[in-house]
């Protein structure tokens, strides 16, 4: 062999190791993948981070504490929002997902018993929106000719305003009866 092939057969082999280290099969190519929560005292997230392959399938599950609820998800990479738990994403890019949750809304329903009504007042945000956590005054006003008596069928549970602690949807009662009748 000439020194010229020798040396066009070597080059040619050069190029084709560098092609060979230097670029990698589309499948070859990972991302970074990673799950958070906004607030670790709000909930937690099921997924374990990593570099995983380009166009790979992934789920995340974000599971709200006591008195929250799911919000939504925000990537900090893109800054796009997902709404849906659990979420289930195919990966093109580095993902940085990060769980959201809000207090959860609950109703306070009071069961009248005679004439009367009930004020209800959030003592802790002034919104007519009752949030786990949340005190609420509760003040019986007794209809004219009528007195506040109890709450919840309970004699002894006279105070009135009453304040409770929000911790789920509540159902009370309150009991009025002829204002002549508490004066005996």
């Amino acid at each position: 062999m000439t020194k010229s092939l020798l040396m066009k057969i070597y080059i040619q082999f050069v190029f084709l190791l560098i092609l060979l280290v230097c670029c990698k099969k589309e499948d070859d190519i990972k991302v970074l993948v990673s799950a958070s929560v906004e607030n670790s005292s709000e909930g937690t997230v099921e997924f374990s981070a990593g570099e995983f392959s380009v166009g790979s399938s992934h789920t995340f599950t974000a599971n709200p504490s006591e008195g929250y609820t799911f919000s939504n998800w925000k990537d900090a990479s893109s800054n796009q929002v997902y709404v849906n738990n659990p979420l289930t994403i195919t990966v093109n890019d580095n993902v940085s997902l990060i769980a959201i949750f809000q207090k959860s809304a609950f109703s306070i329903d009071v069961n009248i018993l005679g004439d009367g009504t009930i004020q209800k007042e959030n003592l802790t945000s002034g919104n007519s929106e009752f949030l786990h956590g949340d005190t609420v005054e509760l003040t019986a006003l007794p209809a004219s000719n009528y007195a506040f008596f109890y709450w919840n069928n309970d004699p002894i549970d006279t105070s009135n305003p009453k304040n409770i602690v929000v911790d789920g949807n509540m159902s009370l009662e309150a009991k009025f009866e002829f204002e002549n009748a508490k004066k005996m």
